[in-house]
Formats: structure tokens, sequence, C-alpha cells
């Protein structure tokens, strides 16, 4: 694949989360795909899960905008960031690098680097129901 597939790959991927619709999320990830995050390990087993849960708490969803991208060979680094607004009225508004590693026409690995405190002090909630 090309740089320019992989990046309409990681943007698909930002799509299907900002409108939490885990069937396209799901269509791009290869079937042993790993998903790490920063603060909180290996989370493959609960993503659909999460992006329920966060989709749900966003009323008016969330956006995220890719702010650079750096590609070499089947991995694409990008520095996103997000914003959106929960039900309780806080804003969410993350600061992250995404490290995409890409297998055939698939997404293999996710890493997620993000401020894990933000996501503590303005998701916690959410994500302890």
């Amino acid at each position: 694949m090309t740089k320019r597939a992989h990046l309409k790959m990681a943007k698909e991927f930002f799509q299907a989360i900002e409108k939490g619709n885990w069937a396209a999320l799901r269509k791009l990830l290869a079937d042993d795909y790993l998903f790490w995050a920063g603060g909180m390990g290996e989370i493959q087993n609960q993503l659909e899960d999460m992006i329920g849960k966060f989709a749900s708490a966003m009323p008016d969803g969330v956006k995220f905008t890719v702010e650079a991208v750096t590609s070499e060979d089947s991995r694409l680094a990008v520095e996103a960031t997000s914003y959106g607004k929960l039900r309780n009225g806080k804003i969410y508004n993350n600061h992250y690098h995404f490290l995409f590693e890409f297998r055939g026409d698939k997404i293999a690995v996710v890493r997620e680097y993000g401020d894990t405190q933000h996501v503590n002090e303005v998701l916690g909630p959410v994500f302890a129901s």
C-alpha cells in the first residue's frame, strides 16, 4: 500500500470512531489486530464497548483532526487532536500520537499515546460505568 492509502485508512479509522461505528472500524482491522493505549495497555478485547461508551457520552459526536503525518514502509505516525462535548457539559479535547502498522490492506497494530490525565479527568466516569 502507498502512503496515501495508509493515510486514507487512518482517516477512515478516525471517522468510524467519530460515528461510534464498530462495524466500519472492524472492517479496517486485521483479524488478529493489536490495539494498545497508554495507561491501559492492550485493549482490543474492550475496544467495541469503549467506542460505544465514547460515542454515547458525546451526543453531538467527537471530531478528530489530523495535524501531522509521517510515513515509512508499513508504518504511519499521526499527530491528532479530538474535540467533543460530553452530556455532563465537560469538554473532551485530547492531543494524541497514533502509530499505525499495516499488513496488506488492513490495520494490524494501533498504538495510541494521549494525555491520560485528561482522559481520567473528563472520561473517567464514562468508562467506569
